[in-house]
């Protein structure tokens, strides 16, 4: 509970129902950084500045996990304190490394969700070196694909695409778009 800021008075009992509570309410991708990640970088398009935070509505991820892996993602709506961006405006694009940390959501009852903080090596980028959410999606599909390949862990990932049955990989690669797809709408 030490770990979760906000919740350091937590009894553990307590901690377990707010974490019960929390399934499928968190950030994602920030958790998965939080827990399994080596190392990230973000980049997203500064949206709203209020007092002294800003706004990402989108930040995308590139992290390599603890298996050496790298992989992207993305999260919505992800608020930062505003003073280490200072010199940048609302539509900026950035990039940045954060470290990823778990607090206890008071709002609409209570919840550990993940945010970031001590954001370093903050650096202004062209809007048109983001990815798309296709893209993310499209990456998320190959990494299951690879993950669960009869290859992995026998052949090196850049190698994969020489050894795989490409037919089998597009067949799957469609069902598993167009299963995402769904989900989204």
């Amino acid at each position: 509970m030490k770990k979760v800021k906000g919740g350091e008075q937590l009894t553990y009992p307590d901690y377990l129902k707010i974490q019960y509570s929390s399934l499928g309410h968190t950030k994602v991708g920030l958790e998965r950084v939080f827990f399994d990640a080596y190392s990230a970088r973000f980049k997203g398009k500064i949206t709203k500045k209020i007092h002294d935070h800003l706004l990402f509505k989108k930040l995308y991820i590139d992290a390599i996990d603890s298996d050496l892996v790298g992989y992207v993602d993305s999260e919505d709506h992800v608020w930062m304190n505003a003073k280490p961006f200072n010199d940048l405006k609302i539509n900026d694009c950035v990039e940045f490394d954060a470290k990823v940390y778990r607090y206890l959501k008071v709002g609409h009852g209570k919840r550990i969700d993940y945010g970031l903080v001590n954001p370093k090596n903050i650096k202004r980028i062209t809007p048109y070196s983001l990815p798309s959410s296709e893209q993310i999606k499209r990456q998320i599909v190959d990494d299951l694909l690879w993950s669960t390949s009869k290859y992995n862990g026998i052949v090196d990932r850049t190698n994969w695409p020489n050894v795989r049955n490409e037919d089998e990989y597009r067949h799957k690669f469609k069902i598993l778009m167009s299963m995402m797809l769904a989900d989204n709408n």
